[in-house]
């Protein structure tokens, strides 16, 4: 893919009639060898776990740590100490807001590429605005933002400063208004990398700012040819940690993590507008498992949580699954979904537990979305304890007629129906709230199987039930929920 990607590079600031004739030429010459990776027969596709392995309980008396989903073997300590420390200054940076420190940036990390089997290397990153172009990161490796620090990216008017990378394999192609199968790199990115702490200060004032404003605009302005770039994002990446600061103004979804394991994020604060910012989802784990989300505030322009395991037939064939995810205590703020999963989740995902948070803003409340293409399974979901509030959202809401499908999947692709079974809603808190702030829209082929909700009310005990092809079983549930959860499958009952 390497000289497709090169072209469309080239051209990223032609006029746009030239732009994408030539993104076009390099689309479909990377479409030619994208396909038979994605037409390959080598296993099987995605199916349910036989097994379904229980989350792990609060564990009273112990620290937080200890009840994470985390492989302790990594190293004795979630976020070790390092050998070496170095500031970015000493690399000719200049935090002034308008000195491009690109070469500042790529020099630390050829240091800490050095240091990384002696001990490890801390970043620390003073006081100050240091612009930058996106760069990515080394192993054994600790960025430390000292309070009033801000790593802010060169914006869209510099996009020739963005590498052009393939598409996602579980992809297959772009996503957030192209289909052009490319997207530019992320701003702070790490590709196959082990050990890696990304920290605050103060959460408040040490900030990683994507500089969104003019790619949403040009989103916005239907001139988008290439998907943005992620604010964070790891591929194929063991042992992340992100504490104690600020991520905002992303140009696409905020923290993106991909076929990775062992992940920690806490004590974040995850901004971007509610309107007017398309497509910056706040968290979103995909094809990635031991992930834990802990005392974070999300306010985005689209979902604040979504979790995720590829798109259509590319989903499937990658066929890795998003696993033991752990979301508690966090506000998230959204005009689409607060916390969802899907609606990329042909992969799996299995073994969730989202407990003591609030969801909150005009979109939906918590959120499973599919649909008949995605194939998949979503599994063992448990929502816990959960507080939801919005003269518009939807509170409780699993849908499988999402629409979206993979335009790379051809006419063959026709999957088993996805697989929704074992969800639990219990102590769900409902205050403002639509006419309808429950709906439940399976499908014929496939019904939504264990439904179970334990003490959901609405606080005026108003309010409808929608509910087709879906069995399940209620109780305390404030109003009368469906006949679906009391006796046989439903067709469709208010």
């Amino acid at each position: 893919l390497l000289p497709h990607v090169a072209t469309v590079g080239a051209v990223a600031r032609a006029p746009k009639r030239a732009r994408l004739a030539a993104v076009a030429h390099a689309a479909a010459a990377a479409a030619a060898l994208i396909t038979p990776l994605l037409a390959r027969a080598d296993g099987p596709l995605v199916t349910p776990p036989r097994e379904i392995r229980r989350l792990p309980k609060a564990a009273s008396g112990k620290s937080e740590d200890e009840d994470l989903f985390w492989d302790f073997r990594l190293h004795p300590t979630i976020a070790p100490e390092r050998k070496h420390t170095a500031d970015i200054r000493s690399f000719g940076a200049v935090g002034d807001n308008s000195t491009l420190n690109t070469a500042a940036f790529e020099a630390a990390m050829k240091a800490a590429e050095a240091y990384g089997t002696d001990g490890g290397m801390s970043l620390i990153i003073p006081s100050g605005v240091w612009l930058t172009a996106p760069f990515n990161l080394t192993s054994h490796l600790t960025i430390h933002l000292n309070k009033g620090a801000t790593i802010l990216a060169a914006g869209e008017d510099r996009r020739d400063l963005w590498p052009v990378l393939p598409p996602l394999p579980s992809y297959g192609t772009g996503r957030g208004g192209t289909h052009i199968p490319f997207r530019y790199c992320p701003f702070v990115g790490g590709f196959n990398v082990t050990d890696i702490v990304i920290e605050g200060e103060d959460k408040h004032t040490s900030v990683i700012d994507g500089n969104g404003w003019g790619w949403w605009n040009k989103r916005q302005q239907g001139k988008q040819d290439i998907t943005r770039g992620r604010l964070v994002e790891f591929l194929w990446s063991d042992g992340i940690v992100i504490q104690n600061l600020t991520l905002q103004n992303s140009p696409f979804w905020t923290t993106h993590f991909v076929y990775s394991a062992n992940i920690l994020a806490r004590d974040l604060m995850i901004l971007a507008p509610t309107h007017g910012a398309p497509n910056t989802d706040g968290f979103d784990p995909d094809s990635s498992e031991n992930v834990n989300l802990l005392n974070t505030f999300i306010s985005t322009g689209d979902d604040g949580v979504a979790i995720k395991s590829g798109w259509d037939c590319a989903g499937a064939m990658y066929g890795r699954p998003t696993r033991n995810v752990l979301i508690r205590n966090i506000t998230a703020i959204s005009n689409a979904g607060s916390i969802s999963i899907g609606s990329e989740m042909s992969g799996g995902v299995e073994n969730i537990l989202v407990e003591d948070s609030f969801a909150l803003g005009d979109g939906d409340g918590l959120h499973i979305k599919s649909s008949i293409l995605r194939g998949g399974y979503v599994v063992n979901v448990t929502f816990n304890n959960i507080v939801i509030d919005g003269e518009k959202k939807i509170a409780l809401r699993m849908n499988e007629d999402y629409t979206s499908p993979n335009p790379t999947c051809d006419s063959s692709w026709h999957p088993d129906p996805p697989v929704i079974d074992s969800i639990t809603f219990r102590n769900i808190r409902i205050l403002g709230h639509p006419s309808t702030p429950f709906k439940f829209l399976g499908l014929a082929e496939k019904n939504m199987t264990n439904i179970k909700l334990y003490n959901v009310s609405t606080v005026d005990k108003q309010g409808n039930f929608l509910c087709e092809y879906v069995t399940g079983t209620a109780t305390g549930v404030v109003p009368t929920p469906c006949d679906s959860f009391l006796d046989s499958p439903s067709k469709r009952h208010h």
